[in-house]
């Protein structure tokens, strides 16, 4: 356990170099989850306000809000695809150079107790595994905060008590599903890279 929290430690400080990136790219993502939520809120809006037969020109705002919103989500989904691969190839690249100036000082006196298979399957599907680092491991937890923020926010105008009940629907979705997730891939991530080798 230890050894994994150094490791991720490390991972982290790699990272570092494109702090600035990831936070454009966390932001866009952001945008675009926050831009669905709005095209959600003012669609149902519409739907619910006609079901009333409510004068149309009372609906103009709201009929502006769902162009904007669906442009928007468009625009701001495709920012964070474009920043979030662009740090994906970066950081890559980068974890391939640490993996082998690691590695090569143990080379010559063999220093590891790893098969040449393994050490094979180490040296090309693991450290690619790692170019989903920011995009499954990085981004996720910071873009359900800001969503958890907003949400929060938007519900308690209604009424405070829809903001801790999705609060605490949405906080344990998010943590116990990922969690369950981890268990139930753990073993069988292992025995195909033992396969594998």
């Amino acid at each position: 356990m230890k050894n994994k929290a150094q490791i991720f430690n490390k991972l982290l400080k790699l990272t570092l170099d494109y702090k600035f990136a990831m936070l454009t790219a966390t932001l866009m993502a952001f945008l675009a989850v926050g831009s669905g939520i709005g095209l959600m809120m003012t669609s149902s809006f519409i739907i619910a306000s006609a079901a009333l037969q409510t004068p149309i020109f009372k609906l103009q705002v709201a009929i502006v809000g769902v162009r904007f919103f669906g442009i928007a989500r468009g625009i701001f989904r495709y920012l964070e695809r474009y920043f979030s691969h662009n740090i994906t190839f970066k950081l890559l690249a980068k974890f391939r150079i640490w993996f082998f100036q690691s590695l090569e000082p143990l080379i010559p006196s063999k220093k590891f107790d790893l098969t040449s298979g393994d050490l094979l399957s180490r040296a090309t599907e693991d450290v690619e595994s790692l170019e989903h680092f920011y995009v499954r491991v990085i981004s996720p937890p910071l873009v359900f905060l800001g969503i958890s923020l907003l949400m929060f926010i938007l519900l308690g105008i209604f009424d405070i008590r829809y903001s801790f009940i999705f609060s605490i629907l949405f906080v344990g979705s998010g943590i116990g599903i990922p969690i369950l997730t981890l268990i139930l891939s753990r073993k069988i991530g292992i025995e195909l890279v033992n396969l594998k080798a």
